[in-house]
């Protein structure tokens, strides 16, 4: 319903445009339809009745004046903070194209079980392969040469409507050069000295937000089984070190969804366990904690969650464990000795997140004692501009686009510094009303903000 509701309400933008009778180039109709498109949306106000009160105080028929008149009103109904309060205001106005085959159903997610098992021919015999096709054994089984060949033989035309399939594809490969690298943090912010273990790619959640919907010719979910060889290079990785690591998992996948299936965890939680200037995150969105409860870890494993209100798991995190279940299993971990972390990454602003993220702070101190976290991370939602076309296609109900994201310091669409910065020093606040020394630091942000909030600029 919400899909027919958001293409009438395109056709409605383009047909209320037409009848000013105001014939504007390409690229003009673009940006004076996305922005009509775009209040009409968030305030649920019918296109015809936001054109004619714009029109109303203006009777020019010359076309430049009028479309600058347009232009300026809707960008200060759409950006009514922003606009104008910033010497640095950039938008980003791309064309409206929604798409029906483009939508996620959720009617059709369910447990995680793919069509079609991709085995590259140098990992057939693997263990962790005979194990993955033993578990999936109705899936149909197909040997091929080399992922990457074999991508680029198959025709992309809808990678969107690919994307949305993933899950119908499994590729079991041999990784060959990617195995470790520290994390691609966006120019001019302040990093964590985070380094990501590239141990899969691809997720089998739904969240409206997920940065992977980019990657839209990835059409499965890929894991590598030659897990000795990344064993191999994460002992050169650490060795090599002078200064103590943080390495994890979780950046490209989910650390724990499959782990029932993988066992990834047993093995890189026993390798960690030796090292004298490692530790080992796994971060994830699941409760399936069970594979870890009772290994040896020497507290060199820190497991962590993202973590978000209930109602925006429910809006926006599709197939996630529930909040409560993240935190139970938080607590498991705790009682099997482990170190926790979360990470309250994106923080969706809206007009009623206080209420929101103060209570989803006491439930998690309520939950867990201050002295088991390792650390807490903050971060607010931003996303590089393609993929906000693909948000708009693929989710129609989400609400997260409806806020001012403006195109930042590094290029991606963020809100607005000052809004950021409030966010960030009241979440601060909270989490430090609790433990006076929680270890707090903030995601993918400069060195000003980092000053302003926490009078420091390293992790």
């Amino acid at each position: 319903m919400r899909f027919y509701q958001e293409t009438k309400r395109l056709e409605d933008v383009q047909s209320a445009i037409k009848e000013t009778r105001l014939h504007f180039g390409p690229n003009k109709l673009q940006e004076l339809i996305r922005l009509v498109y775009e209040v009409s949306r968030r305030d649920n106000i019918p296109p015809r009745i936001l054109l004619k009160q714009a029109t109303k105080n203006t009777k020019t028929e010359d076309t430049r004046q009028a479309f600058v008149y347009l232009r300026d009103y809707f960008l200060k109904k759409r950006f009514s903070i922003a606009y104008g309060n910033s010497g640095n205001f950039k938008c980003y106005l791309p064309k409206v194209s929604l798409d029906k085959k483009a939508v996620v159903s959720k009617e059709n997610l369910g447990n995680f079980y793919p069509e079609n098992i991709f085995v590259e021919q140098d990992v057939k015999d693997y263990s962790l392969t005979k194990r993955m096709l033993k578990s999936f054994s109705s899936a149909r089984h197909i040997v091929i040469n080399y992922i990457g060949d074999y991508v680029k033989s198959q025709k992309n035309k809808t990678p969107i409507i690919n994307y949305n399939s993933r899950a119908k594809n499994l590729f079991l490969i041999k990784e060959r050069f990617d195995f470790i690298k520290p994390c691609p943090c966006s120019k001019g912010v302040i990093g964590c000295g985070y380094c990501i273990l590239n141990l899969g790619f691809g997720c089998i959640y739904e969240c409206s937000y997920c940065f992977l919907q980019g990657y839209t010719n990835a059409h499965g979910i890929i894991l590598p089984v030659n897990i000795e060889d990344f064993l191999k290079r994460l002992g050169w990785f650490i060795n090599k070190s002078k200064v103590p690591i943080r390495i994890g998992t979780g950046e490209f996948t989910d650390s724990l969804a499959l782990d029932n299936l993988t066992d990834f965890s047993k093995i890189l939680i026993d390798f960690f366990s030796r090292s004298e200037n490692a530790k080992l995150e796994l971060k994830t969105k699941s409760n399936n904690v069970k594979n870890i409860l009772k290994l040896r870890h020497n507290k060199n494993t820190v497991i962590s969650w993202s973590l978000n209100p209930q109602p925006i798991i429910d809006s926006d995190e599709w197939q996630a464990s529930s909040l409560k279940q993240r935190l139970d299993a938080a607590k498991e971990c705790c009682q099997a000795g482990y170190p926790v972390g979360f990470h309250f990454d994106p923080i969706i602003y809206s007009s009623n997140w206080e209420n929101l993220y103060r209570e989803l702070v006491d439930n998690l101190f309520k939950k867990i004692g201050f002295r088991d976290i390792a650390w807490i991370s903050l971060g607010t939602f931003r996303f590089v501009p393609r993929l906000k076309t693909i948000i708009e296609q693929r989710f129609p109900n989400t609400k997260i686009l409806n806020e001012e994201l403006m195109l930042g310091f590094d290029k991606k669409l963020r809100y607005n510094p000052g809004l950021r910065t409030g966010i960030y020093k009241k979440m601060s606040s909270w989490i430090k009303s609790y433990s006076g020394s929680a270890r707090v630091y903030l995601c993918m942000e400069p060195k000003e903000i980092w000053q302003d909030v926490l009078g420091r600029c390293k992790f």
